[in-house]
């Protein structure tokens, strides 16, 4: 790279650095919250003679994927030309025609092949792959070999994998979760409006409470909980407007609470006294990301092309919220340190109260 490009790459990044700087170094009401920015990265410029003994972050930022430790190191930069999927151990890039797939780890290492056609998906809890019509999946091993298979006659609308299983909803409506075996847990069809179709769905991380957002005409969100080889439902109410895509469910990590994208904002459930609040907010929300230490939730939502990340409180209580515009972006918490990515970025914030 010539000087010239350097000491221009050096300006930009500096701007960038001070920009997020006036726009995070704030404090927020509840015992003055501060966010305030540590460094700001290139994701596509890999560090050079760094130790990578730290614990890695995986990051995926329009055709760029890779990896990045809290000391600012990007350990592995990747750049893909059609589709890719990452987790925190393994990643691999594939076409529309996917096939004879290899898989990497962290490092680069090549560790296997996934011989099935299909559309791969890694997650922290296991590797799947989605078959060719998207009504059946497989769960792969880490050598990428295929463990065993589920086929069904509907598209898979929704799909979470958690620490005990793998809950996945219907177009038809139907619920099934399933332990890491294969085996179908149980099944459940919320119902209850004109058309039937699981757009969200997700599991505590005991397996004992799952919800969902099911239906159009009538749209419901619906609370259930697994005792004694039943499932019941527990709570559930019906939803102004329709969602007509895939939405997002989550719950805390302590399970006292369950967060839910509806047609204007969030959705709040208090598993203790099964009330729910509603919050007003701008876009879909993308992700749900929580530190617990300070009790905060952090939403990530995007509207046309610009993020938002709204900042929670306790169960409701919304204190503050950010913006940046990009065509790509994400959150990451860990520890009290909250990751932004933008286009090709990342800005480390450490939040202190």
């Amino acid at each position: 790279m010539s000087k010239t490009k350097k000491r221009v790459l050096i300006i930009i990044s500096s701007f960038i650095f001070i920009l997020l700087y006036i726009i995070f170094a704030f404090k927020l009401p509840g015992d003055e919250l501060q966010l305030i920015p540590k460094w700001t990265i290139s994701v596509t410029k890999p560090s050079q003679n760094s130790s990578f003994d730290s614990k890695k972050f995986a990051f995926k930022l329009g055709q760029i994927l890779g990896y990045f430790t809290e000391e600012g190191d990007v350990t592995l930069s990747e750049s893909f030309p059609y589709m890719a999927t990452i987790s925190d151990e393994y990643w691999t890039v594939f076409s529309s025609s996917a096939e004879n797939l290899p898989i990497f780890n962290n490092n680069r290492e090549k560790i296997g092949t996934i011989e099935t056609a299909g559309f791969p998906f890694f997650t922290d809890y296991g590797n799947f792959i989605f078959l060719p019509g998207g009504m059946s999946f497989g769960y792969l091993d880490d050598d990428g070999k295929r463990l065993w298979t589920y086929e069904d006659i509907t598209p898979i609308t929704s799909f979470y994998p958690y620490e005990k299983g793998i809950i996945v909803g219907f177009a038809e409506g139907k619920i099934l979760n399933f332990d890491y075996k294969g085996n179908i847990i149980f099944s459940s069809v919320p119902g209850g409006s004109k058309y039937s179709v699981i757009l969200g769905v997700a599991s505590s991380e005991d397996g004992l409470l799952s919800a969902c957002v099911s239906g159009i005409d009538s749209q419901r969100f619906v609370l259930m909980k697994t005792a004694g080889g039943q499932t019941k439902t527990v709570f559930h109410e019906y939803l102004d407007g329709n969602l007509r895509e895939q939405t997002y469910v989550k719950f805390s990590k302590d399970n006292s609470k369950v967060f839910y994208n509806e047609k204007n904002g969030l959705g709040v459930v208090d598993i203790g006294n099964l009330k729910s609040y509603h919050i007003p907010l701008l876009g879909k929300i993308l992700s749900i990301e929580e530190m617990e230490e300070y009790n905060l939730f952090f939403v990530l939502t995007k509207l046309e092309g610009e993020y938002r990340v709204y900042i929670l409180e306790n169960l409701s209580n919304l204190i503050g919220s950010y913006v940046f515009k990009g065509n790509n972006g994400f959150i990451l918490s860990d520890k009290n340190n909250l990751y932004t990515g933008v286009d090709s970025t990342i800005t480390k914030i450490e939040v202190q109260r």
